[in-house]
């Protein structure tokens, strides 16, 4: 089962007026959020007449479907709507806006198009055309933030790191990882650094002084092959990377069955080898789906093994099995174990 679901400024749009339109709703934002959840809801009424289990559900989804496979592990209202997840690439432990963030990104928004300060700000807004509404997102990108998912005070009544050190979560299985070179493919066509100066620049401008400096030490540039290099690793870590695995921990010290991986296999595709792009984002997608092309028999055997594990622990809930391969193992916060998935 697949869906479709609102969007940019239509799906993530936390206007404060839109709390009081709908009393069964009485919070502005996570739109998108809301669709997934009546999809969720249908399946749970009808999969039964097209041979579905509504009693076994996994929703599983990559980046910003990851993102939010996360926030339904985390939100009340999804409660009992599914029974297992999988998170490829993404975490919602970072990134996510209260409600006074959500508001005033709304107000950018809002300015933007002309309707900021006008007697009925809704209705000025669902006058405006949709192409000017896209506009002005893109000309302000800062007014969705990282990922538009806002504690709204319902869907996610807190924020979901409280929400996660609580134990106040969905209690299903999850399996979750990241991909070895997430940051590789951010940087198609842009502007290499070549300079030291550069790369303490570029940390300063996206983290601040303070924290530049913390991330500095972490990743030193003797480590890596290069400036570029590093800040690639950088963005890539920071921004997919450890937020995955930053779930991954609170969730199994809250005692729930937590399974992780690293996939690092760089398939065997020419550009691929000519970009650099390593183990990239999105690039286990293929593999889950056996939609490879062209691939090298090491690539269809990896393929069937992930292709098992994912199906088996939808089947199960735990102990993700494959033919002939490493039994996964359990993440503990005190072990740290982890599945590598390569060729």
């Amino acid at each position: 089962v697949t869906l479709n679901y609102r969007v940019g400024v239509f799906g993530f749009f936390a206007h404060g007026a839109l709390a009081t339109e709908d009393a069964a709703f009485p919070y502005a934002g996570n739109q998108g959020l809301l669709d997934q959840r009546a999809a969720l809801r249908w399946v749970r009424d009808n999969i039964a007449a097209f041979g579905g289990d509504p009693g076994n559900v996994t929703i599983f989804g990559e980046s910003a479907g990851s993102w939010d496979v996360c926030s339904h592990v985390a939100s009340p209202l999804s409660a009992g709507l599914f029974h297992r997840a999988i998170s490829e690439s993404g975490g919602c432990t970072v990134g996510i806006a209260t409600a006074g963030e959500g508001a005033a990104r709304a107000s950018t928004i809002s300015t933007a198009v002309g309707c900021n300060g006008a007697p009925d700000e809704l209705a000025c807004l669902r006058a405006v055309p949709v192409s000017e509404l896209l506009d002005a997102t893109d000309s302000n990108p800062e007014a969705l933030g990282t990922s538009g998912i806002v504690v709204d005070g319902g869907f996610l009544p807190a924020h979901p790191r409280t929400l996660f050190d609580g134990g106040t979560f969905n209690d299903v299985p999850y399996l979750l990882g990241a991909n070895a070179d997430e940051g590789t493919l951010f940087f198609i066509g842009a502007t290499e650094i070549t300079t030291p100066a550069e790369y303490t620049a570029t940390l300063q401008t996206r983290f601040g002084p303070a924290l530049a400096a913390q991330v500095e030490t972490l990743y030193p540039l003797t480590s890596y092959p290069s400036p570029q290099a590093a800040l690639v690793r950088v963005i890539g870590d920071s921004a997919l990377v450890c937020p995955t695995y930053d779930v991954a921990r609170r969730v199994s010290a809250a005692g729930r069955r937590t399974y992780v991986y690293e996939f690092s296999r760089v398939a065997p595709i020419p550009v691929v080898t000519l970009l650099k792009l390593g183990a990239f984002h999105g690039a286990e997608i293929p593999y889950v789906f056996g939609s490879l092309e062209p691939p090298t028999a090491g690539d269809r055997r990896l393929a069937t093994r992930m292709q098992e594990y994912w199906t088996s622990f939808a089947e199960r809930g735990r102990n993700p099995r494959a033919s002939r391969s490493t039994a996964w193992p359990r993440f503990r916060t005190k072990t740290y174990q982890m599945l590598r998935l390569d060729g």
